[in-house]
């Protein structure tokens, strides 16, 4: 059961599942077996997970995780996801959250970019030092939302960016937009026209003659910015505009010639290319989310 429990604002929220670990009845047998417990998803929120009892995976595109009793778990944004009970009488405590938007749309769009290479998920072992620097703003989190002393839910968001300096610090995401935000304002205008108009017709020359750059050189430039080629970063951004049309009931076609993409069968390459999935299978994984 997902219960939110702080909701700031409409950007900045943060859900808790935690049970109750009752001890086994007494003469209770624990299986060893696999069963489903959610079937391939995804969400726009940090996932951390700890098993509290039992044996945990979880499959991502890039294979699967196991987790015994005590591990915690990462599963990053935006990442497909099922998940799997081991062993019978399994347990674990969740906490999900979303941290504001940072900055503009232009922002927002070259954060997601450079996060691409990110891990999608992580398992931190009982007993490291890795994992007691997580474990701590973990539990936190969860004691102050039990306790509700005062200022709890400043603590709270507090412990969420803990979290993520964290995972930072041990190089399991990424911050390169905090070291590209001088460098990419050389750029602005052309990456708020890309943004604007992302549907239409555009092409490495077009883009330089517009903004007065000699195309070779804006295309060099373009790369040491932003850390791939216009074109690249066109898709990119088309793709990320399709996400939202594809959680409407408008067909695929549509979508792909909205977005400005030559041909349904390259739309697919493209958004496969990004997501490694396609746009029918995105669909379903955000049907599949809703009834979760």
């Amino acid at each position: 059961m997902r219960e939110e429990i702080v909701n700031l604002d409409n950007n900045i929220s943060i859900h808790v599942s935690r049970p109750d670990v009752p001890p086994l009845d007494e003469g209770a047998t624990v299986e060893h077996r696999r069963r489903l417990l959610s079937v391939m998803h995804l969400h726009n929120e940090y996932e951390f997970l700890r098993v509290d009892r039992g044996v945990f995976s979880c499959a991502t595109l890039e294979g699967e995780l196991t987790l015994n009793e005590g591990d915690i778990i990462f599963i990053n944004k935006y990442v497909p996801h099922s998940t799997f009970e081991e062993r019978s009488h399994t347990l674990t405590t969740l906490i999900q959250f979303r941290l504001p938007s940072e900055g503009d749309s232009i922002t927002r769009y070259i954060s997601r970019f450079t996060s691409i290479s990110d891990t999608p998920a992580c398992v931190f072992k009982k007993g490291t030092p890795e994992f007691e620097e997580i474990r701590y703003s973990f539990d936190t989190i969860l004691d102050e939302y039990a306790s509700k002393k005062p200022f709890w839910s400043d603590y709270i968001y507090n412990h969420m960016l803990m979290l993520i300096a964290s995972l930072r610090r041990q190089g399991v995401i990424s911050d390169q937009i905090q070291k590209k935000r001088e460098e990419i304002n050389k750029i602005r205008p052309v990456l708020e026209y890309i943004n604007d108009n992302c549907g239409e017709s555009l092409s490495t020359a077009q883009l330089s003659s517009m903004f007065n750059f000699n195309e070779q050189y804006f295309c060099r430039l373009f790369k040491s910015i932003v850390g791939t080629s216009p074109i690249n970063y066109i898709n990119f951004v088309r793709v990320s505009k399709a996400e939202k049309l594809l959680k409407t009931e408008t067909s695929l076609l549509k979508v792909a010639n909205d977005m400005g993409f030559s041909s349904l069968s390259y739309f697919n390459r493209v958004f496969k290319k990004y997501k490694h999935y396609s746009p029918g299978e995105y669909k379903k994984i955000i049907r599949a989310r809703e009834f979760e």
